[in-house]
């Protein structure tokens, strides 16, 4: 039924008796000491019509008994079978457990005329076993015991229904002030609801209190449909607006939920979803164009519309699901690129670039302790790998002669590799080598020097020390070529004449040194170098001649005479 529609029909008129609860329970006060003189009263006469009643079943017994004799049955004075089996401790424990009872029914509200009148009965029964009780009558006492257990069992029933009724009805009456204005959602419901609802309390009224249960519990049910009514028509605009807010139609999804408002003013979800429609439009868009992006795999673009989506509608489960989802994408990407690109760098060999990319890869899922252990063992093959290629590199540089660059290469494997024997065996090698080289050019240098200073033959024997220290392989510069040439050529002797007086001793210091002598005219052959040539004579002044000597030249002869007198 429409809302329009029930506007135009005339509303019907329901009268619901109420009470009020604390008038009640002031009247069970002020009756409760009433009640217990009636009961105090119906107990005392109960008292004297149980004891008339016992007289006259004495009575009834020996007229019975004498009966039983004519019969041939037991005589009055022997005990009755039935009591003789009857055992006087159940007898006692169906006193102790009744009375127990009793006292606490005595202590429920019986504020009502039925529930008095059934705790009086109670009452009686009760009086009624402990008189067989006090005349030692088990069997009676036990039988009646178990009926006044019965009554009570019965009494705290009805006073349970009658609490239950009252609390029914007090929920009835707070439901129904609720759904009133809604009842037009289920019309039938409602009236069938107030109808029980009226019919328990009336009942509630007359002390049926089990009826007035019965009634009320229907009026709950009629009640529940009518608000399941109002749930569903709830549950459907809900869900229509959340559908048209996942479709982008905000104008429509903001008149769902306000439908939903209307039936339940507190729903938060409604509250909440009317912001979200305002900018469903946009946030729509934003989805439409993640989700393009995201199929023709252009992830980032993607990921950026979800953020945008997700910035302007934190609720969209779209949004937050798109975020997730193309985030892992991209991290699947890129771990799956780095981590095949490291695969073919193993494969070809190429350690640092297999690293670099297995690093990337577990930034991507810093978890893995998989790609963690593939990282140190890359590395440690790399350093192997490094350490085997430098060997080679440095033996290859030794066969070339390269004696620096392979020590070289021995230091820097020393450094990864301490007791790499390679290593150790080559710094000896190439050290000895090196060492070698450096004396033989600083030998080379120093017979430079000397031949420059004239002194040709020390050149010559340093020249010669050089040439035992060279490696065969290493062959002269055009340089050192041209000084063992010039020094093979001072090597060998000069021939000159020298000529004197027979008087003057001459004498000869340089490379071919000569003794004093007297000569009158010699030739001799001196090897290249500086020479002092001296003439002395007695009375006579000394003379002395410098002479070079140079191989490949002619010299002219000398005369060493001393013919000028001593001062």
């Amino acid at each position: 039924m429409s809302m329009s529609q029930n506007s135009s029909d005339s509303p019907k008129k329901h009268k619901v008796i109420h009470w009020n609860p604390e008038d009640e329970e002031k009247l069970e006060s002020q009756s409760s000491s009433s009640k217990k003189l009636l009961i105090f009263g119906v107990v005392a006469i109960t008292a004297i019509l149980v004891a008339g009643g016992l007289g006259f079943y004495a009575i009834s017994t020996q007229t019975n008994a004498g009966d039983n004799e004519r019969d041939g049955q037991a005589s009055p004075g022997e005990p009755n079978i039935q009591e003789a089996f009857v055992s006087r401790s159940k007898a006692d424990f169906a006193q102790e457990t009744t009375t127990k009872k009793i006292e606490a029914a005595r202590e429920m509200p019986a504020n009502h005329q039925v529930l008095t009148q059934k705790l009086i009965a109670v009452e009686k029964e009760f009086l009624l076993a402990e008189t067989f009780m006090k005349r030692s009558n088990y069997a009676k006492a036990l039988t009646q015991y178990d009926r006044v257990s019965e009554l009570i069992d019965g009494f705290s029933e009805e006073v349970k229904n009658k609490q239950t009724s009252r609390e029914l009805y007090d929920s009835f009456l707070s439901r129904v002030e609720y759904s009133e204005d809604k009842k037009y959602l289920n019309e039938a419901a409602y009236e069938a609801a107030f109808e029980a609802a009226s019919t328990g309390k009336q009942f509630l009224d007359a002390g049926s209190f089990s009826i007035a249960k019965s009634k009320l519990d229907e009026a709950a049910v009629f009640l529940s449909d009518l608000e399941n009514s109002i749930n569903e028509y709830v549950q459907k605009n809900a869900s229509q607006g959340h559908r048209l807010i996942a479709q982008g139609q905000g104008g429509e999804a903001i008149a769902a939920f306000m439908n939903v408002l209307k039936m339940a003013p507190d729903n938060e979800d409604a509250i909440i979803q009317l912001e979200r429609a305002k900018y469903a439009k946009k946030t729509h868009s934003l989805l439409l164009a993640a989700k393009l992006n995201e199929d023709q795999g252009q992830l980032e673009e993607a990921l950026e519309n979800y953020e945008q989506a997700f910035a302007i509608d934190s609720r969209s489960a779209k949004s937050q699901q798109g975020v997730s989802r193309v985030r892992r994408k991209i991290e699947n990407r890129d771990f799956n690129f780095h981590y095949t690109s490291a695969a073919n760098a193993l494969n070809d060999l190429r350690y640092d670039d297999a690293i670099e990319h297995l690093e990337k890869a577990l930034e991507v899922f810093p978890t893995r302790t998989d790609i963690a252990d593939a990282i140190g063992q890359t590395k440690a093959d790399k350093r192997q790998s490094d350490i085997v290629s430098m060997v080679t590199q440095a033996y290859s540089l030794e066969h070339e002669y390269q004696w620096k660059a392979a020590r070289n290469i021995y230091e820097e494997l020393l450094e990864i590799e301490p007791e790499l024997e390679e290593a150790k065996n080559g710094m000896l090698r190439t050290g000895k080598m090196i060492r070698t080289i450096l004396r033989y050019e600083k030998l080379i240098e120093v017979a430079k020097v000397e031949a420059k200073s004239l002194s040709f033959q020390r050149s010559i024997r340093t020249f010669d020390s050089a040439m035992k220290s060279k490696p065969a392989y290493l062959a002269l510069t055009p340089e050192n070529e041209n000084l063992r040439r010039y020094l093979q050529l001072q090597s060998k002797p000069v021939s000159i004449e020298i000529s004197s007086d027979n008087q003057t001793w001459v004498s000869i210091e340089g490379p071919s040194k000569q003794k004093p002598a007297k000569l009158e005219k010699e030739t001799f052959n001196l090897l290249p170098g500086r020479y002092l040539i001296r003439g002395r004579k007695n009375k006579y002044e000394s003379v002395r001649y410098s002479l070079i000597i140079r191989g490949g030249t002619t010299q002219e002869p000398l005369s060493v005479i001393c013919d000028k007198r001593a001062k």
